[in-house]
């Protein structure tokens, strides 16, 4: 597997990640959620603050540095002072997908 590939698998893994986490509901006062691979090889880490961001690493190492994750629409965005909402929790999905 080259460099490319797991680059991209990488990305597809946090967007999908990601976007369980943003579905899924956390208490008020948590500040980060850490959502693990199958494997547990993966991590990626949501934080909230003056701006939403995340951090991927793989095997311990970071992958991704902290960048910025945000949605604009009409000039405004979503990541800036977003927060969790509600109660965490934790679901187990099974699928594979061809590369």
């Amino acid at each position: 597997m080259n460099l490319t590939i797991r680059t991209a698998g990488l990305k597809m893994l946090a967007a999908i990640l990601l976007t369980g986490a943003a579905a899924s509901a956390a208490t008020a006062a948590e500040t980060a959620r850490t959502l693990k691979s199958p494997d547990g090889k993966i991590t990626v880490t949501i934080s909230t603050g003056a701006h939403l961001s995340y951090v991927v690493k793989f095997r311990g190492q970071t992958a991704v540095e902290p960048s910025a994750l945000g949605v604009m629409v009409d000039g405004r965005d979503f990541g800036q002072d977003a927060a969790f909402a509600g109660k965490a929790t934790t679901e187990t999905i099974n699928e594979t997908y061809p590369m």
